[in-house]
This record gives C-alpha cells, sequence and structure tokens, in this order.
C-alpha cells in the first residue's frame, strides 16, 4: 500500500522501500521505512501477545472443564451428609447410596421398625410422593409412602421427595429410604439418589428426574443434603423416647 510523504512533490510515493522520484521535501526515504518496519513490529507484536493470551485462556478453560469432568466434587462444610457414606461409580462418579453412621437405641429390632413406620408419616410428605402437583413431577414408588414393613426381618422401604433451592433455582430430590434395623441399633440407607430442576422459566418444565453426579456445577451437594437432613429427621424420631402424657 503505498503513503504520500508530506511536503513532498506531487508523485512521490513509498511502495515498500522504493519511492518514485520527485521528493523536494520531508523526512528521508529510509526514515519512512525504519518508520514503517517500526510500527509493523509493534503492530505485530501486540497480535502475537494478543494471540498468545487467547491461547493461554484457552488451554486455562480446557482443563478447568477436563477436571470438572473428571474429578469428584466435595461436600460443603457442615453439611448434614458429611457423616454419611456416599458410594459412587467409577465412572462419572454418579451416586449409588447414601448411608448413615449406625445409631444406638434402647428397642429391639421390631420396635425399631415399628417406630419408623410411624416416623415417616411424621417427617416424610405423601403429598410430594404421592402426586404429581403443580410441577407435573411423577410419583415415586407409585405413590407409596412406604413400601415394605418387615419388623421380623429389620427393614423398612419408603419414599421421599425434598424440594430446594440452589443458586436462586429450585430443585427436588428423591430417593428410596430403607432403615436397616438389629438388636439396639439401626441406619438408613438414601439409594438412587435423583434430582430435577423444578423451574425453566419460559422453557418447558422439566419433569423427569435425573441420577445425581458427584460433580462441581451439578449443584449434587446442596440436593444430597437435603436429603440426608429429612433422613436425620427420621433417625431422630426414631431416637426419641415415648412421651409421657
Amino acid at each position: 500500500m503505498g503513503h504520500g510523504l508530506a511536503g513532498q512533490g506531487e508523485g512521490c510515493y513509498i511502495y515498500g522501500a522504493i519511492c518514485m522520484e520527485g521528493a523536494t521535501e520531508g523526512i528521508s526515504v529510509q526514515e519512512e521505512v525504519k518508520f514503517e518496519q517500526a510500527e509493523a513490529t509493534t503492530i505485530l507484536g501486540r497480535v502475537m501477545s494478543t494471540d498468545k493470551l487467547m491461547k493461554s485462556a484457552a488451554v486455562i478453560i480446557s482443563i478447568a472443564a477436563s477436571g470438572c469432568a473428571t474429578q469428584p466434587d466435595k461436600l460443603d462444610p457442615g453439611s448434614p451428609a458429611e457423616s454419611y457414606t456416599i458410594e459412587t461409580t467409577d465412572s462419572n462418579f454418579k451416586i449409588v447410596s447414601l448411608t448413615s453412621v449406625p445409631r444406638d437405641v434402647n428397642y429391639s429390632m421390631e420396635q425399631i421398625i415399628s417406630r419408623a413406620g410411624a416416623c415417616v408419616g411424621r417427617t416424610f410428605s405423601f403429598s410430594q410422593v404421592g402426586t404429581a402437583g403443580a410441577n407435573r413431577l411423577a410419583s415415586i414408588g407409585g405413590g407409596q409412602l412406604i413400601e415394605l414393613s418387615d419388623p421380623t426381618h429389620g427393614v423398612l422401604v419408603a419414599n421421599n421427595r425434598v424440594n430446594f433451592t440452589s443458586a436462586m433455582i429450585p430443585y427436588s430430590a428423591q430417593g428410596k429410604y430403607t432403615v436397616e434395623a438389629k438388636e439396639r441399633k439401626f441406619r438408613i440407607v438414601i439409594a438412587n439418589p435423583e434430582m430435577v430442576q423444578r423451574s425453566t422459566g419460559y422453557l418447558s418444565p422439566d419433569t423427569t428426574f435425573k441420577p445425581i453426579h458427584k460433580i462441581w456445577g451439578t449443584h449434587w451437594s446442596d440436593a444430597v443434603s437435603q436429603l440426608a437432613d429429612s433422613a436425620n429427621k427420621l433417625a431422630s424420631c426414631i431416637e426419641a423416647p415415648n412421651s409421657n402424657w
């Protein structure tokens, strides 16, 4: 591209390092060429620096994304699920179950299961399990709050669903709760925990519960914390002494 030199006679232009004859005033050809080269070097340097910055940012984002997808996340400090053993699959960190620590009580195995049945009715909500409600969510276990109560073998199986908010977005989480009892002790296992986003704004509502994966950004920590909290309330009810009235 040609550049005219200020104060030069008509017909003098620089094409690279060649100047047509006719220059009478102004800076020399050599100075102009040096200026052009310096300016081009500066611009090239800026372009290269920007390119390096963009490539570095891309690498950082790629590493971060890779880490999020391949590394399990941790519970928030103070989570009700901290005392639970969280079993996950090895491939994609899908949460298979949450198991509480055993609790010692002064009740027989049959008494524990009998009390568990009453406590499920007190602490779990049939309206969440048995009906779809305003969110059009499918019922759990055919709408049964308690699927099985077997005091002889020390087992009670119940369904439960909890609602919670994470990052100002409403979610629901659900699972199958099993009270496993022995003489004077019991534990609670939450199997196949799932979650769904209850509000999708102007989009079609998501009504399909999906497995919970222990990966950053999936809100899994809030989900399992709410499930564990409901299990803790159930356990506290089982442990509580009979009221005297």
